[in-house]
């Protein structure tokens, strides 16, 4: 999303042209990519997935809107939630790297 692009001074210019795709809130013309998405565990290990990513064009209206992690990579782990005493743990079970 926009305020994610703007934290990370991407340059909209290098990108793909942008096609348009639809989702629940209706469309919008995203940049397709392909990225990598990093996460580094309490051990310090990084794990790695190689990710295709739509990148929304630089508008105004979508700066409050968040990004999200994609099920490409949250299907590879397994999530134990226990909101009693308020944990949200992962573990990995593949990564890309």
């Amino acid at each position: 999303m926009p305020a994610d692009a703007k934290r990370a001074s991407l340059d909209y210019s290098v990108l793909n042209p942008a096609v348009e795709v639809g989702g629940v809130g209706g469309s919008c013309e995203m940049h397709p990519e392909q990225g990598v998405a990093v996460f580094v565990e309490e051990d310090g290990t990084l794990q790695a997935y190689l990710v295709n990513v739509l990148i929304a064009k630089d508008d105004p209206q979508l700066m409050s809107t968040s990004s999200i992690l994609g099920r490409a990579v949250i299907d590879r782990w397994m999530m134990t939630y226990d909101p009693s005493n308020t944990d949200l743990h992962f573990d990995v079970r593949s990564a890309d790297l």
